[in-house]
Protein backbone atom coordinates (compact mmCIF):
# COMPACT_ATOMS: atom_id res chain seq x y z
CA UNK A 1 0.00 0.00 0.00
CA UNK A 2 1.32 3.45 -0.85
CA UNK A 3 1.86 5.93 1.97
CA UNK A 4 0.49 9.35 0.96
CA UNK A 5 1.41 12.39 2.98
CA UNK A 6 -0.51 12.23 6.25
CA UNK A 7 -2.75 15.29 6.85
CA UNK A 8 -2.41 17.18 10.14
CA UNK A 9 -5.82 16.00 11.34
CA UNK A 10 -4.84 12.40 10.76
CA UNK A 11 -1.51 12.88 12.54
CA UNK A 12 -3.34 14.25 15.59
CA UNK A 13 -5.68 11.28 15.62
CA UNK A 14 -2.73 8.90 15.43
CA UNK A 15 -1.00 10.71 18.27
CA UNK A 16 -4.20 10.48 20.29
CA UNK A 17 -4.24 6.72 19.72
CA UNK A 18 -0.50 6.18 20.16
CA UNK A 19 -1.02 4.60 23.58
CA UNK A 20 -3.34 2.01 22.03
CA UNK A 21 -0.79 1.31 19.30
CA UNK A 22 2.01 0.84 21.83
CA UNK A 23 -0.24 -1.52 23.80
CA UNK A 24 -0.91 -3.56 20.66
CA UNK A 25 2.79 -3.94 19.91
CA UNK A 26 3.65 -4.78 23.53
CA UNK A 27 0.82 -7.29 23.73
CA UNK A 28 1.89 -8.96 20.50
CA UNK A 29 5.28 -9.90 21.98
CA UNK A 30 3.63 -11.65 24.93
CA UNK A 31 1.15 -13.83 23.05
CA UNK A 32 1.39 -17.43 24.27
CA UNK A 33 -2.04 -18.93 23.73
CA UNK A 34 -5.11 -18.82 21.54
CA UNK A 35 -6.91 -17.00 24.33
CA UNK A 36 -4.32 -14.21 24.35
CA UNK A 37 -4.39 -14.02 20.56
CA UNK A 38 -8.12 -13.37 20.77
CA UNK A 39 -7.39 -10.56 23.22
CA UNK A 40 -5.06 -8.96 20.68
CA UNK A 41 -7.55 -9.38 17.83
CA UNK A 42 -10.39 -7.94 19.93
CA UNK A 43 -8.29 -4.89 20.82
CA UNK A 44 -7.57 -4.32 17.15
CA UNK A 45 -11.22 -4.35 16.03
CA UNK A 46 -12.20 -2.15 18.97
CA UNK A 47 -9.50 0.37 18.10
CA UNK A 48 -10.56 0.50 14.46
CA UNK A 49 -14.24 0.92 15.33
CA UNK A 50 -13.41 3.74 17.75
CA UNK A 51 -11.16 5.59 15.31
CA UNK A 52 -13.57 5.20 12.36
CA UNK A 53 -16.59 5.78 14.64
CA UNK A 54 -18.48 2.88 13.11
CA UNK A 55 -21.07 0.41 14.35
CA UNK A 56 -19.26 -2.61 12.95
CA UNK A 57 -15.68 -3.77 12.60
CA UNK A 58 -14.22 -7.11 11.59
CA UNK A 59 -10.77 -8.64 11.33
CA UNK A 60 -10.20 -11.42 8.81
CA UNK A 61 -6.93 -13.33 8.58
CA UNK A 62 -5.70 -15.50 5.73
CA UNK A 63 -5.33 -19.19 6.55
CA UNK A 64 -2.71 -20.73 4.26
CA UNK A 65 -3.96 -24.26 4.99
CA UNK A 66 -7.45 -23.56 3.65
CA UNK A 67 -6.55 -20.63 1.34
CA UNK A 68 -9.45 -18.71 2.87
CA UNK A 69 -10.00 -15.51 4.83
CA UNK A 70 -11.82 -16.13 8.10
CA UNK A 71 -13.10 -13.82 10.82
CA UNK A 72 -11.05 -13.91 14.01
CA UNK A 73 -12.70 -10.94 15.76
CA UNK A 74 -15.59 -8.59 15.16
CA UNK A 75 -17.87 -5.94 16.61
CA UNK A 76 -21.49 -6.02 15.47
CA UNK A 77 -20.82 -9.34 13.70
CA UNK A 78 -22.99 -12.38 14.44
CA UNK A 79 -21.43 -15.45 16.01
CA UNK A 80 -22.64 -17.51 13.07
CA UNK A 81 -20.82 -15.22 10.64
CA UNK A 82 -17.63 -15.49 12.71
CA UNK A 83 -17.91 -19.25 12.71
CA UNK A 84 -19.04 -19.96 9.16
CA UNK A 85 -17.88 -17.17 6.87
CA UNK A 86 -14.86 -18.20 4.80
CA UNK A 87 -13.82 -16.16 1.76
CA UNK A 88 -11.58 -17.09 -1.14
CA UNK A 89 -9.12 -14.51 -2.42
CA UNK A 90 -11.09 -12.23 -4.75
CA UNK A 91 -14.43 -13.13 -3.18
CA UNK A 92 -16.42 -10.30 -1.62
CA UNK A 93 -14.97 -6.92 -0.73
CA UNK A 94 -12.49 -8.38 1.77
CA UNK A 95 -11.37 -10.96 -0.79
CA UNK A 96 -10.86 -8.25 -3.41
CA UNK A 97 -8.82 -6.15 -0.98
CA UNK A 98 -6.71 -9.20 -0.13
CA UNK A 99 -6.18 -9.87 -3.83
CA UNK A 100 -5.12 -6.33 -4.78
CA UNK A 101 -3.47 -5.22 -1.55
CA UNK A 102 -5.37 -1.93 -1.87
CA UNK A 103 -8.06 -0.46 0.37
CA UNK A 104 -11.64 -0.14 -0.85
CA UNK A 105 -14.17 2.50 0.22
CA UNK A 106 -17.89 2.26 -0.59
CA UNK A 107 -20.36 4.86 0.70
CA UNK A 108 -23.46 3.52 -1.03
CA UNK A 109 -23.61 -0.25 -1.08
CA UNK A 110 -26.95 -0.24 -2.89
CA UNK A 111 -25.70 1.79 -5.84
CA UNK A 112 -22.17 0.36 -6.11
CA UNK A 113 -21.76 -2.63 -8.40
CA UNK A 114 -18.59 -3.74 -6.56
CA UNK A 115 -20.62 -4.60 -3.49
CA UNK A 116 -22.56 -7.80 -3.16
CA UNK A 117 -23.98 -8.77 0.26
CA UNK A 118 -22.24 -11.72 1.87
CA UNK A 119 -24.72 -14.46 2.65
CA UNK A 120 -24.96 -17.48 4.91
CA UNK A 121 -27.78 -19.88 4.08
CA UNK A 122 -28.92 -17.34 1.49
CA UNK A 123 -29.42 -14.65 4.14
CA UNK A 124 -27.27 -11.46 4.25
CA UNK A 125 -24.64 -11.61 6.99
CA UNK A 126 -25.55 -8.10 8.20
CA UNK A 127 -26.95 -4.82 6.93
CA UNK A 128 -24.18 -2.70 5.41
CA UNK A 129 -24.75 0.86 4.24
CA UNK A 130 -21.14 1.96 3.84
CA UNK A 131 -17.78 0.38 4.42
CA UNK A 132 -14.04 0.83 4.32
CA UNK A 133 -11.79 -2.22 3.99
CA UNK A 134 -8.00 -2.02 4.36
CA UNK A 135 -5.39 -4.75 3.88
CA UNK A 136 -3.04 -5.95 6.58
CA UNK A 137 0.38 -6.29 4.99
CA UNK A 138 3.81 -7.39 6.18
CA UNK A 139 6.84 -7.58 3.91
CA UNK A 140 4.64 -6.91 0.87
CA UNK A 141 2.33 -9.84 1.66
CA UNK A 142 -1.34 -9.56 2.62
CA UNK A 143 -2.05 -11.46 5.85
CA UNK A 144 -5.60 -10.23 6.40
CA UNK A 145 -8.20 -7.51 5.98
CA UNK A 146 -9.89 -5.13 8.42
CA UNK A 147 -13.32 -3.81 7.50
CA UNK A 148 -15.29 -1.07 9.26
CA UNK A 149 -18.87 -0.32 8.25
CA UNK A 150 -21.84 1.93 8.99
CA UNK A 151 -20.61 5.19 10.52
CA UNK A 152 -22.52 6.07 13.68
CA UNK A 153 -23.07 9.58 12.31
CA UNK A 154 -24.31 8.14 9.00
CA UNK A 155 -21.75 10.38 7.31
CA UNK A 156 -19.70 8.99 4.39
CA UNK A 157 -16.14 7.76 4.70
CA UNK A 158 -13.61 10.30 3.44
CA UNK A 159 -10.01 10.25 2.23
CA UNK A 160 -8.66 10.98 5.72
CA UNK A 161 -10.43 7.86 7.04
CA UNK A 162 -8.68 5.82 4.39
CA UNK A 163 -5.26 7.27 5.23
CA UNK A 164 -5.74 6.99 8.99
CA UNK A 165 -6.97 3.38 8.93
CA UNK A 166 -4.29 2.46 6.42
CA UNK A 167 -1.63 3.71 8.83
CA UNK A 168 -3.27 1.92 11.76
CA UNK A 169 -3.46 -1.24 9.64
CA UNK A 170 0.32 -1.16 9.20
CA UNK A 171 0.77 -1.16 12.97
CA UNK A 172 -1.87 -3.84 13.48
CA UNK A 173 -0.19 -6.06 10.88
CA UNK A 174 3.14 -5.73 12.73
CA UNK A 175 1.43 -6.70 16.00
CA UNK A 176 -0.25 -9.74 14.43
CA UNK A 177 2.97 -10.86 12.75
CA UNK A 178 4.91 -10.42 16.01
CA UNK A 179 2.36 -12.64 17.74
CA UNK A 180 2.63 -15.28 15.02
CA UNK A 181 6.43 -15.35 15.17
CA UNK A 182 6.41 -15.53 18.96
CA UNK A 183 3.96 -18.44 18.92
CA UNK A 184 6.12 -20.24 16.36
CA UNK A 185 9.17 -19.76 18.59
CA UNK A 186 7.53 -21.33 21.65
CA UNK A 187 5.59 -24.10 19.87
CA UNK A 188 6.83 -27.54 18.83
CA UNK A 189 6.36 -27.90 15.08
CA UNK A 190 5.28 -31.55 15.18
CA UNK A 191 2.87 -31.71 18.11
CA UNK A 192 1.75 -28.10 18.46
CA UNK A 193 2.64 -28.23 22.16
CA UNK A 194 4.88 -25.75 23.94
CA UNK A 195 8.62 -26.36 23.64
CA UNK A 196 10.94 -27.34 26.50
CA UNK A 197 12.46 -23.87 26.99
CA UNK A 198 9.04 -22.23 27.29
CA UNK A 199 7.90 -24.88 29.77
CA UNK A 200 10.96 -24.19 31.93
CA UNK A 201 10.30 -20.46 31.90
CA UNK A 202 6.63 -20.76 32.69
CA UNK A 203 7.24 -23.21 35.52
CA UNK A 204 9.77 -20.84 37.06
CA UNK A 205 7.30 -17.95 36.76
CA UNK A 206 4.53 -20.02 38.33
CA UNK A 207 6.69 -21.03 41.29
CA UNK A 208 7.79 -17.42 41.82
CA UNK A 209 4.13 -16.41 41.84
CA UNK A 210 3.22 -19.21 44.26
CA UNK A 211 5.97 -18.09 46.64
CA UNK A 212 4.02 -14.82 47.00
CA UNK A 213 0.50 -16.23 46.72
CA UNK A 214 0.51 -19.92 47.69
CA UNK A 215 -1.88 -22.23 45.81
CA UNK A 216 -1.89 -25.89 44.79
CA UNK A 217 0.19 -26.90 41.76
CA UNK A 218 1.23 -30.27 40.40
CA UNK A 219 3.67 -31.41 37.73
CA UNK A 220 3.27 -34.48 35.54
CA UNK A 221 6.19 -35.99 33.62
CA UNK A 222 5.02 -38.42 30.92
CA UNK A 223 6.93 -40.95 28.82
CA UNK A 224 5.65 -43.15 25.96
CA UNK A 225 6.32 -46.76 26.85
CA UNK A 226 8.78 -48.68 24.64
CA UNK A 227 8.78 -45.88 22.06
CA UNK A 228 12.21 -46.77 20.66
CA UNK A 229 10.99 -50.30 19.98
CA UNK A 230 7.86 -48.89 18.34
CA UNK A 231 9.97 -46.70 16.01
CA UNK A 232 12.24 -49.63 15.16
CA UNK A 233 9.21 -51.80 14.34
CA UNK A 234 6.96 -49.37 12.46
CA UNK A 235 9.27 -46.53 11.41
CA UNK A 236 9.67 -42.91 12.44
CA UNK A 237 6.73 -41.53 10.39
CA UNK A 238 4.38 -43.78 12.36
CA UNK A 239 6.18 -42.72 15.52
CA UNK A 240 5.51 -39.08 14.65
CA UNK A 241 1.83 -39.96 14.21
CA UNK A 242 1.77 -41.44 17.70
CA UNK A 243 3.40 -38.29 19.12
CA UNK A 244 0.83 -36.00 17.51
CA UNK A 245 -2.09 -38.16 18.62
CA UNK A 246 -0.87 -38.35 22.19
CA UNK A 247 -0.36 -34.57 22.19
CA UNK A 248 -4.02 -34.15 21.18
CA UNK A 249 -5.16 -36.58 23.87
CA UNK A 250 -3.20 -34.74 26.56
CA UNK A 251 -4.55 -31.32 25.55
CA UNK A 252 -8.11 -32.63 25.31
CA UNK A 253 -8.04 -34.10 28.81
CA UNK A 254 -6.69 -31.14 30.79
CA UNK A 255 -8.16 -27.71 31.47
CA UNK A 256 -7.60 -24.72 29.20
CA UNK A 257 -5.35 -23.00 31.75
CA UNK A 258 -3.05 -26.00 32.25
CA UNK A 259 0.21 -26.05 30.29
CA UNK A 260 1.15 -29.05 28.14
CA UNK A 261 4.67 -29.20 26.69
CA UNK A 262 6.83 -31.55 24.71
CA UNK A 263 9.71 -32.04 27.12
CA UNK A 264 11.89 -33.82 24.58
CA UNK A 265 11.74 -36.87 22.32
CA UNK A 266 8.85 -39.02 23.53
CA UNK A 267 8.54 -37.22 26.86
CA UNK A 268 5.87 -34.66 27.82
CA UNK A 269 5.33 -32.37 30.80
CA UNK A 270 2.12 -30.88 32.16
CA UNK A 271 1.74 -28.08 34.72
CA UNK A 272 -1.58 -28.49 36.51
CA UNK A 273 -2.65 -25.20 38.07
CA UNK A 274 -4.71 -25.19 41.28
CA UNK A 275 -4.48 -28.97 41.47
CA UNK A 276 -3.81 -30.70 44.79
CA UNK A 277 -2.48 -34.24 45.10
CA UNK A 278 -5.90 -35.90 44.84
CA UNK A 279 -7.09 -33.85 41.85
CA UNK A 280 -3.79 -34.20 40.01
CA UNK A 281 -3.81 -37.97 40.50
CA UNK A 282 -7.29 -38.17 38.96
CA UNK A 283 -6.10 -36.17 35.95
CA UNK A 284 -3.01 -38.34 35.56
CA UNK A 285 -5.07 -41.55 35.64
CA UNK A 286 -7.53 -40.08 33.14
CA UNK A 287 -4.66 -39.27 30.76
CA UNK A 288 -3.16 -42.74 31.11
CA UNK A 289 -6.51 -44.41 30.46
CA UNK A 290 -7.28 -42.15 27.49
CA UNK A 291 -4.01 -43.11 25.78
CA UNK A 292 -4.42 -46.80 26.64
CA UNK A 293 -7.93 -46.83 25.18
CA UNK A 294 -7.06 -44.96 21.98
CA UNK A 295 -6.94 -46.92 18.73
CA UNK A 296 -3.63 -46.10 17.05
CA UNK A 297 -3.97 -47.25 13.46
CA UNK A 298 -0.81 -48.53 11.79
CA UNK A 299 -1.38 -49.75 8.23
CA UNK A 300 -5.08 -50.21 9.05
CA UNK A 301 -4.19 -52.30 12.07
CA UNK A 302 -4.93 -51.26 15.67
CA UNK A 303 -1.85 -50.94 17.83
CA UNK A 304 -1.98 -50.21 21.55
CA UNK A 305 0.33 -47.54 22.96
CA UNK A 306 0.66 -46.76 26.67
CA UNK A 307 2.30 -44.08 28.79
CA UNK A 308 3.94 -43.92 32.19
CA UNK A 309 3.42 -40.86 34.39
CA UNK A 310 5.39 -39.45 37.29
CA UNK A 311 3.69 -36.88 39.51
CA UNK A 312 4.98 -34.37 42.05
CA UNK A 313 3.16 -31.67 44.01
CA UNK A 314 4.69 -28.27 44.76
CA UNK A 315 5.31 -27.41 48.40
CA UNK A 316 6.22 -24.06 49.90
CA UNK A 317 9.91 -23.26 49.50
CA UNK A 318 10.41 -25.76 46.68
CA UNK A 319 12.50 -24.64 43.67
CA UNK A 320 11.71 -25.47 40.04
CA UNK A 321 14.57 -27.96 39.74
CA UNK A 322 13.45 -29.81 42.86
CA UNK A 323 9.88 -30.17 41.58
CA UNK A 324 11.07 -31.46 38.19
CA UNK A 325 13.48 -33.87 39.87
CA UNK A 326 10.71 -35.29 42.06
CA UNK A 327 8.39 -35.81 39.08
CA UNK A 328 11.29 -37.42 37.19
CA UNK A 329 11.97 -39.82 40.06
CA UNK A 330 8.30 -40.77 40.16
CA UNK A 331 8.34 -41.37 36.39
CA UNK A 332 11.45 -43.53 36.71
CA UNK A 333 9.66 -45.60 39.36
CA UNK A 334 6.54 -45.95 37.15
CA UNK A 335 8.68 -47.36 34.35
CA UNK A 336 10.57 -49.63 36.73
CA UNK A 337 7.37 -51.05 38.19
CA UNK A 338 6.07 -52.22 34.81
CA UNK A 339 5.00 -49.07 32.90
CA UNK A 340 1.46 -48.00 31.94
CA UNK A 341 0.94 -46.60 35.41
CA UNK A 342 0.99 -43.41 37.48
CA UNK A 343 3.43 -43.04 40.36
CA UNK A 344 3.47 -40.17 42.84
CA UNK A 345 6.76 -38.95 44.28
CA UNK A 346 7.55 -40.38 47.70
CA UNK A 347 10.22 -38.87 49.88
CA UNK A 348 12.97 -41.25 50.94
CA UNK A 349 13.31 -39.47 54.27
Amino acid sequence: MSNPKIPVKVKRELERKSADLRLLLELSTQISSAQKRRTLYNRIVKLFAEVAQTEKSSLMLFDEKTSRLHIVAGIGISEEAKRRLKLRIGEGIAGQVAQTGKSMMINDTVGDSRYEPLRIRRKPVHQTESLLAVPLMTKGKVIGVITVSNKVSRQPFIRNDRILLGTLASQAAVAIENARLYIEAITDGLTGLYVHAYFQRRLMEEIERLSRHPAPLALLMIDIDHFKKFNDTYGHPQGDSVLTNIARILKKNVRTGDLVARYGGEEFAIILHHANRSNALKVAQRLRQAVEGFDFLIENKKVQVTISIGMAVWEAGMHKEELINQADQALYRAKGEGRNRVCVYKSSK
